[in-house]
């Protein structure tokens, strides 16, 4: 069923996986595959959410003296139809990114947690090697079997147990995550892993680095929340007026239906998806 929807709209579905150093199929943080829940929501928030706007904007042509005729019908049908499948092609991947940052927040705040830990086992005198053969206890304790670095780090002692290095391991992580954090420190963990250096330090700077820049980014997030919100009203603001403006009095809906109100609408709809893009640049600090 999900296979069929795709393919009537056109969506096409990537790989969620990838095989890391081991050729052990790892997941790809930077692709992002609905459960089932999610798919029928959020494809159905898209398509109806597609639908209505369709209608408002283009819904009620080929009318004869304000009466709907067969041809009003048969275009409202495939105004919504296709409505409905550009919302899902223009919204799921809003939806998937969305949910992509999400969870590489998650990763970072597990990653930073790991870097503790790692720090407390080099402290108490542990090499690199033991100190990820202990993280494995400890991430497994604080984010589950299932958690992120729990999988993360199993996978790392395993490549090691079969004479991948962990610097490797590493990079093949922030290659795979797309965090520039991790790769930063996967770049800087190899070559004074090679070369020798206060590895101690080096990852209690890092951890220091991520916390810092978690808690700004919680900051700046708190203070844009509400700018995020103007920001969805006003977008929405339009539609809901025009819609009101098109239901309430048939002279307002006649004008919409004619030719200069389907090219005035056609424009409108390019500026709200426009203004739409520029206003979540605006809002989207880094």
């Amino acid at each position: 069923m999900k296979d069929l929807i795709r393919k009537i709209l056109g969506i096409k579905e990537a790989k969620k996986t990838t095989a890391n150093l081991l050729n052990n199929d790892i997941l790809d943080y930077t692709v992002y595959n609905f459960n089932q829940t999610q798919f029928y929501l959020y494809y159905t928030i898209s398509m109806l959410g597609g639908a209505f706007v369709a209608s408002i904007f283009y819904g009620g042509l080929f009318k004869v003296d304000g009466a709907a005729t067969l041809a009003t019908t048969i275009s409202n049908t495939v105004v919504m139809v296709a409505g409905a499948i550009i919302g899902a092609r223009v919204a799921i991947p809003i939806f998937k990114k969305s949910l992509i940052d999400k969870r590489n927040m998650l990763i970072q705040l597990q990653f930073r947690d790991m870097l503790e830990s790692l720090t407390s086992s080099i402290t108490s005198g542990s090499n690199i090697e033991k100190a990820f053969g202990a993280l494995e206890n400890d991430m497994t304790a604080q984010f589950g079997k299932d958690g992120f670095m729990t999988i993360e780090v199993e996978q790392i002692n395993q490549a090691y147990r079969n004479g991948i290095p962990v610097e490797q391991m590493l990079i093949d992580l922030g290659e795979r995550t797309g965090n520039r954090d991790i790769k930063s420190f996967a770049n800087v963990f190899s070559l004074i892993h090679s070369k020798g250096g206060d590895m101690r330090t080096i990852i209690r700077r890092t951890t220091d680095i991520i916390t810092e820049k978690v808690a700004i980014s919680e900051e700046i997030e708190t203070s844009v929340t509400s700018n995020k919100m103007q920001h969805k009203i006003m977008t929405i603001a339009p539609i809901g007026i025009i819609a009101l403006l098109k239901y309430s009095a048939d002279m307002f809906a006649s004008a919409f239906a004619s030719m200069i109100g389907v090219v005035s609408m056609t424009v409108a709809l390019v500026v709200f998806v426009v203004a739409y893009r520029m206003g979540e640049k605006i809002v989207d600090i880094k």
